[in-house]
């Protein structure tokens, strides 16, 4: 994306701001986002509870359907059994497997994400059955151990039935967070340091208990480590209606600065996109919001802001800019430059050693 720097003086945020910043146009800035919202919750489409060794997705002939897309599911694949294996590179793994299926109505370039996962995962691809692998990774370099797996801009064919199979390196195993993404016009190659936020789509009725922030009760955010490398991350946001009132579902990310650094964020959208930086206020924080910065584009247009942040908790606030006409699961692409931990000795990467060792 191109910089274009958009700086501020900074301010103290009060209620107006907090009105802005909030999910619904108007009323009590911290509460509107939740009146009114059914306590009920979406499930993900992760495993059935109780599923057992052989439960569904186990193997391709019990491949958990996908059925639209952006997918978002969590699951384990601890006491599944070890049913397929690709080597990419490295083969000989017997680590148990969860399979997912999904058949395009229409051609689809898409992203399979395995950044947020708790272990050393795999995931590869088949189509039409267990035959050659349509693509295959180990290691993405993303996530918090960077031995997590992704599969970038990846197409697929209408009519084909696409078998995604959640594994793991030798016999690692455990809980996973699979995200598949359609890459729509406004999305960029990823480069190695991607975080997919694998919150659900949004709905009528949607009470965002993800990464909502301060329009979240109780308040929720979603952390961000640094990074010496850019930081892309790649959500999905959208506007909905709970008893005739628009709503919007904003994304609040947590970026703990330990030293002073010249941060740069750049977004696009499939949407109107607004971006706030935001350094935490006193108390619980959602008073008196300092506000930094501020970013806003059009539909697939590059909003930019570069700031220089003292050391402390601040948030980046990402979401449309309009509260109405946005469908829930449009995408979002936010880079971050600049947000970097004091320097330390570095260790090989999991992927050296791999290479070494196998």
């Amino acid at each position: 994306m191109a910089i274009r720097p958009l700086s501020a003086p900074s301010l103290v945020i009060h209620a107006a701001l907090l009105v802005l910043l909030a999910a619904v146009p108007a009323g009590p800035a911290l509460a509107a986002s939740t009146a009114n919202v059914p306590e009920s919750k979406p499930l993900l489409a992760g495993l059935p509870e109780g599923a057992g060794t052989r439960g569904p997705g186990e193997d391709i002939a019990s491949a958990i359907p996908i059925a639209s897309l952006p997918f978002m599911a969590v699951g384990t694949t601890a006491g599944r059994a070890n049913d397929y294996d690709a080597a990419c590179p490295y083969a000989g793994s017997t680590a148990p497997d969860v399979v997912y299926a999904f058949t395009p109505e229409t051609d689809v370039n898409v992203t399979v994400s395995l950044c947020e996962s708790s272990y050393d995962t795999k995931v590869y691809v088949f189509r039409d059955g267990p035959g050659s692998v349509v693509v295959c990774n180990d290691d993405a370099e993303c996530g918090g151990s960077g031995w997590q797996s992704m599969l970038d801009h990846v197409d697929l064919a209408a009519g084909h039935t696409y078998y995604i199979v959640v594994d793991g390196y030798g016999t690692s195993s455990g809980e996973y967070r699979i995200a598949v993404l359609e890459n729509g016009p406004c999305v960029l190659e990823s480069p190695a340091r991607l975080i997919v936020e694998t919150e659900p789509p949004c709905r009528d009725g949607w009470d965002d208990s993800w990464n909502g922030g301060c329009n979240s009760t109780p308040r929720v955010f979603q952390s961000i480590p640094p990074s010496d490398a850019t930081i892309t991350l790649r959500g999905a946001s959208g506007t909905y209606t709970t008893d005739g009132v628009g709503y919007r579902d904003t994304d609040w990310f947590r970026l703990d600065v330990e030293q002073q650094s010249t941060i740069t964020v750049c977004g696009r959208a499939e949407f109107p996109l607004l971006m706030w930086v935001l350094r935490r206020g006193p108390g619980e924080g959602c008073s008196d919001l300092e506000h930094l910065a501020r970013a806003a584009g059009t539909v697939c247009g590059d909003a930019c802001a570069t700031v220089t942040v003292e050391p402390g908790e601040h948030w980046l606030w990402v979401g449309p800019s309009v509260y109405s006409g946005v469908p829930c699961g449009k995408g979002y692409v936010v880079t971050i430059d600049g947000y970097t931990a004091p320097s330390t000795e570095r260790l090989a990467s999991w992927s050296t050693i791999k290479a070494i060792y196998r």
